[in-house]
């Protein structure tokens, strides 16, 4: 499926320019401590990888971020939770499918860290260090720096408190 671009009785064809978030949060709506990372996104490829979503810090670098990204092999979704350069926790997950729209919530608070894909939680990790409040600045379609995402994005939500397991359910439930 394509978006519709007009070109106003131009014959030639018109190609979309990427979309951006500009002004993506600030440290009073982000909480850096616990919460949720939602969107419900796909990928253009069921193989290749790298684009990321993340909540970041503004410090110019990729060493503080909560991520969801697709990376190899095919189908892969990985969520990662890093503090000042060291991974807390990474978890991969294969998707049935990641080219079309999955329903994805990343949860994170201390020791307790798990992905949530379409009703169903796919992975959890119970040991690992967050952030302190104020950390996490900005949404990003990156890692902070680079590694652009490039997709479908039907919605992006960032929940400020880790919310419960059957509040997940219901948030990825298709």
């Amino acid at each position: 499926a394509t978006s519709y671009i007009p070109n106003f009785g131009n014959s030639a064809g018109a190609t979309r320019s990427a979309d951006a978030c500009n002004n993506g949060g600030n440290e009073q709506v982000i909480n850096s401590t616990e919460g949720v990372l939602y969107a419900e996104i796909g990928n253009l490829s069921s193989i290749g990888g790298d684009g990321f979503l993340s909540l970041s810090s503004d410090d110019g670098g990729a060493n503080n971020r909560a991520t969801i990204r697709f990376t190899l092999p095919t189908n892969n979704l990985a969520c990662q939770y890093v503090v000042d350069g060291v991974n807390q926790t990474s978890m991969d997950n294969v998707l049935t499918d990641r080219t079309v729209l999955n329903k994805i919530a990343f949860r994170y608070s201390l020791n307790d860290f798990s992905v949530w894909v379409n009703g169903v939680e796919l992975s959890t990790h119970t040991s690992g260090s967050v952030l302190p409040n104020g950390t996490l600045k900005k949404l990003t379609f990156n890692n902070g720096v680079s590694s652009p995402f490039y997709g479908k994005t039907k919605s992006v939500q960032v929940y400020t408190t880790a919310l419960s397991d059957s509040e997940l359910t219901t948030l990825t439930t298709i």
